[in-house]
């Protein structure tokens, strides 16, 4: 018989920001998580690991991004998942949740509090969110968040933004 889940409870977790002790757990979660997806099951491994590990970081590193980290609040280093987004026009990077807090809605929390963030910026209530990645439930969530899918902002903005004006 399969074990149910629990519903996710957001008062069970806390919040904070990406820490440096965090970046192996990024890494190592980010590359393997996504080495699996459609967009890069084509490609070797020393490929994809040296250049997607550059990606990650160039995308960390570019001050106009963020991270925000769910964790257990009695065990602050215990990570159940995160969001990488940046914080001024409406793009997410990349959502991981652990496998074992998967299918209890801790994505979309995740997605959704960054939504409202951007509600702020933008200063309305309707706009696509675009993201780099197409979650595990990419029907879903592009449905209720409005989300676009474009692999090709990498945190250069400047230059998508010169793209996308023409």
């Amino acid at each position: 018989m399969k074990k149910k889940k629990l519903k996710f409870d957001p008062s069970q977790v806390a919040r904070r920001q990406l820490q440096e002790a965090d970046l192996n757990f990024i890494w190592s979660s980010w590359l393997k998580s996504y080495r699996s997806s459609d967009f890069s099951t084509s490609i070797s491994n020393d490929v994809y690991f040296t250049f997607h590990q550059a990606l990650i970081n160039h995308i960390l590193l570019n001050p106009t991004n963020s991270a925000t980290v769910l964790v257990d609040p009695e065990h602050e280093d215990e990570i159940l998942g995160y969001i990488v987004y940046c914080t001024t026009r409406p793009i997410i990077h990349y959502v991981y949740v652990k496998n074992s807090y998967r299918g209890r809605g801790i994505g979309m929390y995740l997605f959704q509090g960054i939504a409202k963030h951007y509600e702020q910026i933008q200063g309305k209530k309707k706009f696509k969110i675009e993201t780099t990645h197409k979650p595990k439930n990419w029907a879903k969530a592009k449905k209720d968040l409005s989300l676009v899918y474009n692999p090709y902002i990498t945190g250069d903005y400047a230059t998508y933004e010169k793209v996308e004006n023409g």
